[in-house]
């Protein structure tokens, strides 16, 4: 079940290597579909035989079909529906909701949450290895850096990806001797090894040229920072601490003169300062207009769920603004406030054991790229990781100011 975890959560960086790869082989539609009828297998599997709360499940598939009659009601006042509004509608049915009740089924079971915890080094490797042959491959990547139009490995998508792995290079990082990793990452270079990581994936973001897989970077880093300091107790001022931050500032230095220096043809560094002449900018501001425009249309109850596509034509790229044009005002601070709720309760995670730290850093992610790129219906690591979050059951729960639980020790 971690695997079709994983595949679910990062299901577009995983077709997008695919057709990176192997041109033409799948597409990214082809590929849902049939993953639709594995993840289906899989929960109705886990559902008849392996779970014990099958009410929780039933009520979450419930809510699910709510949602699902709530959208497709919306359309009912439009004469012509956008190409988006149909097919996230097929998102919603065949990616969305299965990638919800996964989660809530994996919030029950210790030993997933284990495994997907353990093979977070393996997507760091995978991940960071085809973002660098994206970027650094001027062979197979245009400006678009993208071998295969259909497999979208544009420089949003690559500098997310390098976004990720820098994530689970962390995360590896700070649990080093939380984790029974697998024996082969038992060995002590493998922190030299991730670190490089981290350094290699923040060059590869400025190549690219990706200002959300930027953000998403320096978020997660100063979430890490936070990290150390609040949950592991790590000592900021030790002669330890004082170097390697030391060595961190040298290398990120380097790394940014590298890309400046850099002539490769696929650099995509200068969109950092094209931002009034860059034609996606220009366009995202369009619709960011047309969503305020609809937005004071009906700012207290909106037009409905999935209404931004057709009153915009897509989606507004701001999660806070999809819901404000979908659920106006009102529903919008419902999300705010289960958004609130998701950090505090997955805080409360991360006290009862912190290598549950994992949960806020994808959710994290996420939740920023749904500020920039992504539709919230397919953003699936945060829908995820939300679903979980919400469905863990909290048994021993004590409030986080009286919560004293042993902190794991650091290793770099």
């Amino acid at each position: 079940m971690q695997y079709v975890s994983l595949i679910q959560m990062y299901v577009g960086f995983i077709v997008n290597a695919i057709l990176f790869f192997s041109h033409g082989l799948i597409t990214y539609k082809e590929f849902s579909f049939y993953f639709a009828f594995v993840s289906a297998f899989f929960i109705l599997y886990y559902f008849f035989f392996l779970i014990k709360q099958k009410i929780r499940l039933i009520k979450v598939f419930i809510g699910c079909l709510i949602f699902v009659l709530l959208y497709y009601y919306s359309s009912s006042y439009y004469a012509e529906l956008s190409k988006w509004y149909n097919s996230y509608f097929l998102v919603l049915l065949g990616q969305s909701i299965p990638v919800v009740l996964t989660a809530v089924i994996v919030s029950e079971k210790s030993k997933i949450q284990e495994n997907i915890k353990i093979l977070t080094p393996y997507l760091a490797l995978i991940f960071t290895f085809i973002a660098f042959d994206v970027t650094f491959n001027p062979k197979e990547a245009a400006l678009g850096l993208s071998g295969d139009e259909e497999a979208n490995l544009n420089y949003q998508a690559t500098s997310y990806m390098a976004a990720y792995a820098s994530a689970f290079a962390g995360y590896y990082l700070i649990n080093k001797n939380k984790i029974h990793w697998h024996i082969f990452f038992r060995f002590s270079v493998w922190k030299y090894v991730m670190s490089l990581l981290i350094l290699l994936n923040f060059v590869i973001i400025l190549m690219t040229g990706g200002r959300g897989g930027l953000v998403v970077f320096v978020i997660q880093f100063l979430f890490f920072l936070f990290l150390l300091k609040s949950i592991y107790r790590h000592p900021f001022f030790s002669i330890k601490t004082i170097v390697i931050i030391v060595l961190i500032g040298i290398g990120f230095y380097y790394g940014f003169n590298f890309v400046l220096s850099s002539n490769l043809e696929s650099s995509g560094f200068e969109r950092f300062f094209d931002l009034a002449q860059e034609e996606s900018v220009i366009e995202r501001s369009v619709i960011m207009k047309k969503a305020i425009d609809a937005f004071f249309e009906s700012p207290i109850i909106g037009h409905g769920i999935g209404a931004v596509l057709n009153e915009v034509g897509i989606y507004s790229h701001n999660i806070f603004m999809d819901f404000l044009v979908d659920t106006g005002v009102i529903g919008c601070f419902f999300v705010l406030v289960f958004i609130v709720w998701i950090f505090y309760k997955g805080f409360c995670l991360i006290r009862l054991d912190s290598s549950n730290c994992l949960w806020l850093i994808v959710f994290l992610d996420g939740f920023i790229m749904s500020q920039f790129s992504a539709y919230y219906l397919s953003s699936f690591p945060m829908l995820w990781v939300a679903a979980f979050i919400a469905s863990y059951s909290l048994d021993n729960f004590q409030p986080l100011t009286i919560l004293h639980n042993k902190r794991s020790s650091l290793s770099f």
